[in-house]
């Protein structure tokens, strides 16, 4: 297999084959355009580690370069496959990228210096080019600069409201890139989290553990605390029931499999082949239990049937007497409206609880 810095090198040969080939000057130029397989390095970094200027960096890179141009097709066979390959998987990490190309010419070298012969050897150039954000680097797009961190600051915003994220809902942070190129770059960037925990196989589902203040894991804390067990179905329609309070909008869409998956992760609570969920002993509630939640749920629970209609609750828990509104009519309409404790039955103005005592 040939190898883009073997011909690289060849090529030089060739080049300078009748003029005494200056080894220094080499060097700086390899350096430089990371050709030598290091990723190249700016000019002032150059100039500094052999005593020159930026200046006199320039000049020989491009002195040397210069005849390399003419015969650079002939001889750098493995550029435009190496390029096809990188233009198909941008935006991307870099690491990726490299363990792609390793195996059909690359070798063991960065793509920078792959980047830069593009530019030089090539009529249409290259327009990607690598950045390093967060200590990581990435292979972008123009216009792509700090997309990364986006990536992750809207994750943990999604996680934060929802409890996890589908990357999908994240693609508007690359406008015009393909969905598949795009989904690929984003899990480049989740990838290099240590908190993150994919829910599915295809890695479409995420949580990030360090998000703070988890919202679906504040529900399943109230849950858990009220009930001896609950069930999947329960745990989305309370979830979606507490997350209206907020006002951001904010659904959760998973489907059963990835919500038992998320609760597993968090490890206190267990889920039965059924989709009952239940504490475990690493469960310690650290909910408040609104006082009207709690009578709201006891009311409730004390019918035979299991199932209260709004009118009864309300005149059980805060009656009206002698034309006088209770006076925590509006704390109870919250908790009846917004409590994950409970949820609509099946007939209008029905409530019912979203577990078991």
């Amino acid at each position: 297999m040939k190898i883009f810095k073997e011909e690289i090198r060849a090529l030089i040969g060739v080049a300078h084959a009748t003029q005494e080939l200056k080894e220094r000057d080499m060097n700086i130029t390899l350096r430089h355009y990371g050709w030598d397989g290091n990723g190249g390095c700016s000019l002032q970094q150059t100039g500094d580690e052999h005593k020159l200027t930026r200046e006199r960096v320039r000049q020989i890179s491009n002195a040397f370069t210069k005849p390399l141009i003419p015969l650079a097709a002939e001889h750098l066979t493995t550029l435009p496959v190496l390029l096809a390959e990188v233009n198909r998987l941008a935006p991307a990490s870099a690491q990726r990228i490299e363990e792609s190309l390793s195996a059909i010419g690359l070798g063991t070298d960065r793509v920078e210096g792959l980047l830069k012969a593009a530019k030089i050897f090539t009529s249409s150039g290259c327009h990607l080019r690598v950045v390093e954000e967060n200590g990581i680097r990435y292979l972008i797009l123009p216009d792509m600069e700090g997309t990364s961190l986006k990536v992750v600051a809207h994750a943990q915003k999604a996680c934060r409201h929802l409890g996890m994220v589908n990357i999908e809902d994240l693609l508007y942070l690359l406008p015009g890139i393909p969905k598949e190129p795009a989904l690929n770059y984003i899990r480049d960037v989740i990838e290099t989290r240590a908190d993150k925990v994919w829910l599915d196989q295809g890695k479409n589902w995420l949580w990030l553990k360090n998000a703070p203040s988890n919202r679906l894991i504040n529900c399943l804390d109230k849950l858990l605390t009220v009930f001896s067990s609950t069930t999947l179905a329960g745990i989305l329609v309370g979830a979606n029931r507490y997350f209206r309070k907020g006002k951001d909008g904010s659904v959760l869409t998973a489907s059963p499999e990835i919500l038992s998956a998320f609760i597993t992760a968090w490890g206190k609570a267990t889920v039965s082949t059924i989709g009952v969920v239940r504490k475990n002993e690493r469960f310690k509630s650290k909910s408040n239990i609104l006082e009207l939640e709690q009578a709201i749920v006891d009311c409730i629970l004390s019918t035979p049937e299991k199932v209260v209609r709004e009118k009864e609750l309300e005149n059980t828990i805060v009656p009206v007497v002698d034309g006088v509104t209770h006076a925590k009519k509006y704390r109870f309409s919250n908790a009846l409206n917004y409590s994950p404790l409970i949820s609509k039955g099946e007939k209008r103005g029905e409530y019912v609880a979203n577990g078991l005592a």
